[in-house]
């Protein structure tokens, strides 16, 4: 999770928003190094970028792709009728990821370092947020209401910290949620380093 948070604060930094930010999006090298991929909703946050001209192709794209992405993944700013990926929706996404990564059980996951020799090689998609909804209204309505999924009680570890992360991640105004920056430092602290 702490080399995701570097990938998706490295995007923001260079002003794109990843606008996709879920499990099936995270690659586990042979190394054991975390890649970022499904790239197919990057965005520009063009207030930064002196030399990015959105042509009317771009802007035609743009504007069909709004509502797209990962239902369960995504913010309630994503459901108005003038949707928009922001780095703060992918802030949104990334507490949704640490719920799925929560819902696996591998509380090793949630060190900022880690040495093993096994990993699952599904660690990402075992269960996903509001798992017990039907994809589509259900969830879009609890997102929109702002009620966070439940913790997961049985067979899993999520650590408190990590819990009022996600929560905070989670808030219902944008600008209330953390930056990924704000993520790194939180996650560098003593207070994330769970020894298990």
């Amino acid at each position: 999770l702490f080399e995701v948070a570097e990938g998706v604060a490295y995007l923001h930094e260079n002003s794109f928003i990843h606008g996709d930010l879920c499990g099936s999006n995270v690659l586990i090298d042979d190394a054991m190094h975390a890649r970022l991929v499904g790239f197919g909703f990057l965005d520009v946050e063009t207030a930064n970028l002196f030399d990015y001209t959105e042509t009317a192709v771009i802007a035609q794209v743009r504007e069909e792709i709004k509502h797209a992405g990962s239902i369960r993944w995504m913010a309630p700013e994503q459901f108005s009728n003038t949707p928009t990926r922001t780095f703060e929706s992918d802030v949104f996404s990334f507490g949704r990821l640490c719920l799925e990564v929560g819902h696996s059980g591998c509380g090793y996951l949630w060190t900022t370092g880690f040495t093993f020799e096994i990993f699952p090689t599904q660690v990402f998609t075992l269960k996903q947020p509001y798992f017990d909804l039907e994809i589509g209204r259900p969830v879009i309505r609890e997102v929109i209401e702002g009620r966070p999924p439940p913790r997961p009680s049985v067979g899993t570890f999520i650590p408190d910290e990590w819990w009022t992360l996600m929560l905070h991640c989670w808030e219902k105004d944008p600008s209330a949620r953390p930056t990924m920056k704000d993520i790194i430092n939180m996650l560098k602290g003593d207070l994330f380093k769970v020894e298990l």
